[in-house]
């Protein structure tokens, strides 16, 4: 990985944890007088996995049918008055949910944000989670018994997936913004996923 220039910043985890939230938290600590330095990752346990060396499993090349919604979206109505660029990493994370069907959620972001001389606004991330939902695991499982094979593809997104509890601990934190109606994104309920 080539090194990243600027402030380095952890955007969401994949133990459910949000930049906001951690924040809300280490100033509520800090006006009970626990004492939590600014550094809050270091300091405070979000149960975040450590990536490690483990073997991959290889995957079928069988097609499991339409995983992802390539339709068009329209933004959903609103002026966005309050988009801000620090929404972003949650929306995309949100948006990952959404457009692969509830099978897949993109989540541990981190990375830098800058804006480069023309203007454009970029985030630059690194190390990111996949969290699969359980029933494609299940569907991964299954077994032709006339043919004998894996019915649907099998992935391995190592020990930082954790699946569907991954994704309902996103949905407990994360709060809609301009930024996800933007996207055209819905309301998810964390009891839903």
């Amino acid at each position: 990985e080539r090194y990243l220039v600027g402030d380095y910043k952890k955007f969401n985890s994949n133990m459910g944890f949000v930049e906001d939230e951690v924040k809300k938290l280490v100033k509520q600590m800090n006006s009970l007088g626990v004492g939590v330095t600014s550094q809050p990752q270091q300091d405070i346990d979000l149960g975040i996995i450590e990536e490690g060396s483990e073997e991959e499993e290889e995957s079928d090349d069988e097609d499991d049918g339409e995983l992802f919604d390539s339709k068009e979206v329209e933004p959903g109505e609103g002026d966005y008055g309050d988009l801000q660029d620090a929404y972003f990493p949650q929306a995309f994370s949100h948006f990952s949910y959404e457009r692969s069907r509830g099978n897949f959620m993109v989540v541990d972001l981190q990375g830098v944000f800058s804006v480069k001389d023309d203007g454009l606004k970029v985030y630059e991330l690194t190390d990111p989670v996949i969290h699969q939902h359980d029933r494609l695991r299940r569907r991964s499982r299954r077994h032709d018994h006339n043919r004998g094979s894996r019915v649907g593809k099998k992935w391995n997104f190592g020990r930082t997936d954790r699946g569907i509890n991954g994704m309902k601990a996103f949905f407990e934190t994360h709060k809609c913004t301009d930024a996800c109606r933007l996207l055209g994104l819905s309301e998810v309920d964390a009891e839903d996923v």
